[in-house]
């Protein structure tokens, strides 16, 4: 690929995920959902695999550890999820949803499958399987790679 298409490949993917987050975000807020996109998607995580510490969640969701535990404060403060320390290492914080996180959870749900059909509704599923393969070698790619050193 050439380093024109290369950078419009970034740039395409970056723009549309900036503008797939807003477009959630002003969604939820919208229908009074008390959450972010971040948010849901740590409670969407914690729904399925409760109770991991704090570093894997910074790991799966890759946010720094810095932004991750303002994120889960913020989810603390709505009472969505509450920490613990670690039984082995205090200084460990174990994330639990709590059930106000889960009834949450719960509500934004339907909007987020709306919202998922919304945005392909003028995709026919061939050119729809075609982007989910050619974005599934992209981030193949991406993790093979050495980042590049000048």
């Amino acid at each position: 690929m050439h380093s024109e298409e290369s950078a419009s490949l970034c740039k395409a993917i970056g723009l549309t995920s900036k503008l797939l987050g807003i477009y959630i975000n002003d969604n939820l807020q919208i229908r009074g959902i008390k959450l972010t996109h971040n948010q849901f998607v740590v409670l969407k995580i914690l729904s399925v695999k409760d109770g991991i510490c704090q570093n894997e969640l910074a790991f799966i969701t890759e946010r720094d550890k810095t932004s991750l535990t303002r994120l889960i404060s913020t989810l603390e403060s709505k009472g969505m999820v509450k920490r613990t320390p670690a039984k082995d290492d205090k200084r460990k914080k174990i994330i639990h949803i709590t059930d106000t996180g889960i009834n949450t959870l719960n509500e934004a749900w339907p909007l987020m499958k709306k919202l998922e059909e919304e945005l392909s509704q003028d995709v026919n599923s061939e050119d729809l399987k075609v982007l989910l393969s050619v974005l599934s070698k992209i981030q193949a790619n991406i993790l093979s790679l050495e980042p590049v050193i000048e």
